[in-house]
């Protein structure tokens, strides 16, 4: 049985004003899902479905069962691989943040 959830998504995997807008308006969105379970891996299953597999596939690597090398994906400010992983349950509310450092010298 699929469950309706509201949360809010922020973006962060491209450089910060990739998307045009003020900063706090562009990356943040308030979105409902109907997932299947309230966790993260439930907003990326979701994710896939609104965006197609292949949009999934940059942040999670299926085959391996693990995030891609260099994303981090936070709830409420936490990072997930301090949490449960992708099995962290989310709330209504909860902010998700998927987030690809970046670095450079």
């Amino acid at each position: 049985m699929k469950a309706k959830l509201k949360i809010r998504l922020a973006y962060l995997i491209e450089a910060p004003r990739a998307r045009p807008g003020p900063e706090d308006e562009s990356q943040l969105t308030d979105e409902v899902f109907e997932i299947s379970k309230p966790t993260v891996r439930g907003v990326l299953d979701a994710l896939a479905s609104k965006f197609g597999i292949d949009t999934c596939e940059i942040i999670f690597d299926r085959s391996a069962g693990n995030l891609r090398q260099g994303v981090m994906i936070a709830v409420n400010g936490t990072d997930i691989r301090g949490l449960r992983g992708i099995d962290t349950e989310l709330r209504e509310g909860d902010k998700v943040t998927f987030i690809r450092p970046i670095g450079g010298g």
